[in-house]
């Protein structure tokens, strides 16, 4: 059976910066040694040292504060001000926490035990007479932990820098549109060694600015940000998205359904996620969609979730509605609806009309469509004496759906022999005896 225990060799490989790595690897072999006092000032040590390099790669990126602090630091090296360099000391984990959001609350309370335990090993004081204080092992192993799972595995940027960094190099117009390209981008940053609580508001706040409607490029770059992070941290993003991509759908009014049943196929595994009452409202909405919508219906019926309720709804889509919209392509339940509509025209003039339609999407229709509009034909006397018939017959001909033989036969079989290519050559044949 395995131990609960994180193995030592494992933290030290986990710290980010090399000096705190040397420390750390001196308190583990200090530890291992049964010198715990000794692995608690390492440990401590290399907290100093990770915090004020983390302060100089801040510097470095721009930020002022910690410009300032890492001059303080050089002025008390170079003074060798000792009472200076304690009560820097003494401040360190304070402004770690409150200025640049380095560590959490409840993390800083963790490493001001450190610093404590760190005063009683490295002071002499005494808690009897003449015996010096003794940290147990339990005690010594816990501060390493804490040590390397609160701050010395993260870059120096966590916090609001830290996410307005991160959202900064997502929404320039150069962020990558690709997946693999992104991950580069984002795996070099802040997010390489994040905090939990940093992919959660990377994550929430990309979701609020796709619900928001954003550009057709803008939206390319979030999308290829989100299928960053999970590749990079799934686990974070699947618990995120579990619990907020309903509390966010159910906000959208009526009138923004199309837009939140895109995400719902566009974002990875949102649709897995959604809770049964965001999927109703979605299913209910695609079923008795307006007219407006028909398109974004139309777009459904290849999504398997929502393919039958599409389909239910192109079944019962007006002439009207589908002649005031532009499809680029027919879906094969639109398809059959078209021919549906043609088979069943009351009038000459509906048959016309719709012929125009039929014609213009002529491209579009499969063998199965053009099967059942001749097989249908006969069997209306408004279609079989309408004008445009023979318009529509010509048209199903020249996109070879069909092969012309087939064709021809079929024409034969189903009473419309008139517009077979042979029976008009054989009638050209007798007219020229």
């Amino acid at each position: 059976m395995g131990t609960p225990l994180t193995d030592l060799d494992e933290l030290i490989l986990k710290c980010r910066d090399e000096g705190a790595r040397i420390h750390i690897s001196e308190a583990v072999r200090s530890y291992r040694a049964g010198a715990f006092r000794s692995a608690i000032v390492s440990t401590w040590v290399a907290v100093c040292f990770d915090i004020m390099e983390k302060l100089r790669e801040l510097a470095l990126a721009g930020d002022l504060n910690a410009a300032k602090k890492s001059e303080h630091i050089e002025q008390i090296r170079s003074s060798g001000d000792v009472r200076a360099a304690l009560d820097f000391e003494k401040k360190l984990l304070s402004f770690a926490r409150d200025e640049f959001e380095l560590l959490s609350p409840l993390q800083c309370m963790d490493l001001e035990r450190l610093y404590a335990d760190r005063n009683r090993c490295a002071h002499p004081s005494l808690i009897a007479e003449e015996t010096a204080y003794s940290p147990s092992a339990e005690l010594a192993r816990l501060h390493i932990l804490s040590a390397v799972e609160h701050l010395l595995q993260y870059p120096p940027v966590q916090g609001k820098f830290a996410l307005n960094r991160v959202l900064s190099t997502i929404n320039s117009e150069y962020f990558p549109k690709t997946i693999t390209d992104a991950i580069q981008v984002l795996d070099g940053g802040p997010l390489r060694r994040p905090k939990d609580s940093l992919v959660r508001s990377v994550v929430v706040v990309i979701l609020k600015q796709l619900i928001e409607k954003q550009p057709r490029a803008v939206a390319q770059r979030l999308m290829s940000a989100l299928g960053a992070i999970l590749k990079l941290h799934f686990t974070i993003y699947e618990a995120v998205l579990k619990e907020k991509i309903s509390t966010m759908f159910r906000a959208m009014s009526d009138g923004e359904l199309d837009h939140a049943i895109m995400l719902s196929q566009r974002i990875p595994h949102a649709w897995d996620l959604l809770e049964i009452d965001v999927v109703t409202r979605f299913q209910q909405y695609v079923l008795n969609a307006p007219s407006s919508s028909i398109s974004a219906v139309v777009s459904l019926e290849s999504f398997g979730p929502l393919s039958d309720f599409a389909q239910r709804r192109i079944k019962s889509a007006s002439r009207k509605e589908l002649s005031d919209d532009i499809f680029f392509e027919l879906t094969p339940a639109l398809g059959d609806r078209f021919v549906d509509l043609y088979l069943q025209s009351e009038s000459f003039r509906q048959a016309n009309e719709w012929a125009r339609e039929l014609i213009s999407y002529k491209s579009d229709f499969n063998i199965k469509h053009v099967t059942r509009l001749i097989e249908g034909i006969s069997s209306n006397d408004q279609v079989m004496g309408s004008n445009r018939l023979g318009d529509v017959i010509r048209a199903f001909r020249a996109t070879s759906v069909v092969s012309q033989e087939a064709y021809d036969e079929m024409l034969r079989n189903n009473g419309l022999s008139a517009y077979a290519h042979v029976d008009r050559l054989d009638e050209e044949e007798e007219v020229d005896r």
